[in-house]
């Protein structure tokens, strides 16, 4: 049986969606004007306004990037004439993943003067939970797909670190952390971690400092897992949990989220799968879910590899 090399992608569903969700969120607001903004490609899907509204894209743009930050639904009436803005109401209502990170704002929006009124946001967050708890459909099955690729490439691997590579590829990938790492025992039946070479950015431009920054702490802190920050802005190793674990690392002054996912064979660790992000943040509730048989997959096949070496070698 043959697998692929990529793990499955996850395909943004929010420009699909914009045929059925704008018209019903522009009626249930009485707007000439409905959006649903990405905040990842900073993709902009409009429906309506006077036939020529890409004018407006750049203050939508901005408003919607500025309701992402805010976290909660944001509302602009502006007076006829104000600062020379075309759009003169607004309401953005963010819409998240279920581990806080913003994936999409939906809104509407007028180009002649009218106020938004209490009763239009909260037509408008009625309509974008329906969007979320579609996006969380999707994301829980797409959560499955990784899991059985994962377990795919561990029943196949030849030796353990293409089956970690995956597996730290495929999370980063569904899950949104920008930095994977593998860490490994410092030798055998030590649980003291050593860092590897293996790990994976989203966007290599984005993440080169902060993988260097993990990396100087490993080098700096010596063999040891993440066990959260020390009020001196050091890091506190120790024990690795048998469980996977979320916790906070201190780089200096800046706070990084940590996720790790620890992998025994046979009760024996045999690496540390880990992920940072610079937001406060957790796992998603769907990789929760697949965390523990991603750990038992990769242990699986720990044990594999190691059983055909020893009769390999004797």
């Amino acid at each position: 049986m043959s697998t692929t090399t990529s793990p499955p992608p996850w395909r943004d569903p929010s420009e699909h969606l914009c045929a059925d969700v704008l018209p019903i969120a522009a009626a249930a607001c009485r707007a000439p004007l409905a959006g649903l903004f990405a905040t990842g490609p900073g993709r902009l899907s409009l429906l309506g306004g006077d036939g020529d509204a890409r004018h407006l894209e750049r203050e939508l743009r901005e408003m919607c990037r500025e309701t992402a930050e805010a976290g909660e639904p944001v509302v602009l009436n502006r007076p006829r004439g104000a600062d020379g803005r075309g759009v003169r109401g607004f309401v953005g209502v963010p819409i998240r993943f279920d581990d806080g990170r913003s994936v999409c704002v939906l809104l509407v929006a007028d180009t002649g003067y009218r106020e938004f009124l209490p009763a239009d946001v909260r037509a408008l967050a009625a309509v974008a939970l329906q969007v979320e708890r579609r996006f969380e459909d999707l994301r829980s099955a797409h959560a499955v797909e990784v899991h059985n690729w994962v377990a795919s490439v561990a029943r196949h691997a030849s030796d353990l670190r293409m089956a970690l590579r995956a597996c730290v590829t495929a999370v980063c990938e569904h899950d949104g952390w920008p930095i994977g790492h593998i860490a490994v025992p410092a030798g055998p039946g030590d649980d003291t971690l050593v860092s590897t070479d293996l790990w994976h950015c989203l966007d290599e431009s984005r993440c080169a400092a902060l993988r260097e920054a993990v990396e100087r702490v490993w080098r700096a802190s010596g063999p040891g897992a993440w066990r959260g920050a020390t009020a001196s802005g050091g890091v506190r190793r120790g024990e690795p949990a048998d469980e996977p674990t979320t916790t906070t690392v201190l780089l200096g002054d800046q706070a990084l989220s940590c996720f790790a996912l620890p992998v025994r064979a046979n009760g024996e660790l045999v690496a540390v799968v880990e992920f940072f992000d610079v937001e406060r943040r957790g796992p998603s509730r769907h990789l929760r879910d697949v965390a523990r048989g991603l750990a038992r997959e990769l242990g699986v096949a720990a044990t594999r590899i190691r059983d055909r070496e020893a009769l390999e070698h004797g």
